[in-house]
């Protein structure tokens, strides 16, 4: 596999393993997004709707 295939899948591996604030110090902030895809963490929006 990749290297970048690597990362994704020790990415998505550590959401089972860390907290959303030790997953931001490993992989930055940048990338919570994915602890939050993978835990079902994601903020509700409620009614607004997404703008183009």
């Amino acid at each position: 596999m990749s290297k970048v295939g690597d990362w994704v899948i020790e990415m998505q591996d550590d959401c089972m393993y860390l907290t959303r604030e030790q997953f931001m110090k490993k992989h930055g902030e940048r990338y919570v997004y994915i602890w939050d895809e993978q835990l079902n963490e994601v903020p509700d929006m409620g009614d607004e709707e997404c703008s183009s």
